[in-house]
C-alpha cells in the first residue's frame, strides 16, 4: 500500500515538474532571462520610489503581434520572480483561465492598440491619486518641460481607461480610485513618464492649496 502510494506521489510530482519545465521554456523563449532580470530591477525600483504601493501595481509588455506579458494581480514588486509573469493574448482569443485572474487586463490590450506602446505601468503615488479623484488644471507654466516627456495627461473614471481611442491618446491617464496609467516605448519610458506626472500633480496640488488661501 505504502509503495503504490509513493509510486503516486512520484507520478504527480513528475507531472508538476514537466508543467513546470514547459511553462519555463516558454517564457524563456518570449521574454529572455535578461530582458526579465532588468523588469524586475524596475519593478522594485518603483516600489523604491513610492510609484508602487504593496501589490496594487501592475506591469504589462507587449511581446509581439499576439502575446502581452503582464504581472499577476497582487504581485509584491519588492518581491517579483518568474512566478509572478502571465503570457496572455493581445486579442484575448484563445484566452486561459489564468487571464480571468488579472485585472485591468482589458487596459492594457486597449494601450497596446498604439504601436508606439511597448510597455504599461499601473501605479499608486499619492499626489497622483488625489488628483484622480479631485481633477484639476495642470498648468504647463508650472512645469514648462514635462508635456515634452509625458505627452498627453488625461482623467479618467474607471470604465473609460479601458476606452481605445481614449488610451491610445493619452500616455499618462489618472484613473479615479486606482492611480495613475502609464505607457512608453519601453518600461523605463513609461516609469520616467510616471516620475514627471507625479511632480506635476504635486505641484498642482500645492498651488490650489496656495490660492485657496
Amino acid at each position: 500500500m505504502l509503495k503504490r502510494f509513493q509510486q503516486i506521489t512520484n507520478s504527480v510530482v513528475q507531472f508538476v515538474n514537466s508543467l513546470s519545465g514547459v511553462n519555463r521554456k516558454t517564457l524563456d523563449a518570449f521574454v529572455p532571462r535578461k530582458m526579465r532580470t532588468t523588469l524586475f530591477e524596475q519593478a522594485k525600483y518603483c516600489t523604491k520610489t513610492g510609484l508602487v504601493v504593496g501589490p496594487l501595481g501592475q506591469i504589462s509588455m507587449r511581446l509581439s503581434a499576439d502575446k502581452l506579458l503582464v504581472t499577476t494581480s497582487g504581485t509584491s514588486f519588492s518581491r517579483i520572480s518568474d512566478q509572478d509573469l502571465i503570457l496572455v493574448s493581445f486579442t484575448g482569443e484563445g484566452g486561459t483561465t489564468a487571464e480571468d485572474s488579472i485585472q485591468n487586463l482589458d487596459w492594457y490590450r486597449a494601450v497596446f492598440q498604439n504601436k508606439e506602446a511597448k510597455a504599461v505601468l499601473l501605479c499608486q503615488p499619492a499626489a497622483a491619486l488625489s488628483l484622480a479623484s479631485n481633477p484639476v488644471e495642470l498648468n504647463t507654466e508650472w512645469m514648462q518641460d514635462a508635456p515634452g516627456v509625458i505627452g498627453q495627461i488625461g482623467f479618467a473614471e474607471q470604465d473609460q481607461a479601458g476606452d481605445h481611442a481614449f488610451a491610445t491618446s493619452h500616455q499618462v491617464i489618472l484613473i479615479k480610485g486606482k492611480g495613475m496609467l502609464s505607457w512608453g516605448s519601453s518600461l523605463e519610458e513609461a516609469i520616467g513618464r510616471a516620475e514627471v506626472a507625479e511632480r506635476w500633480c504635486q505641484v498642482a496640488i500645492n498651488f490650489s492649496k496656495l490660492e485657496s488661501e
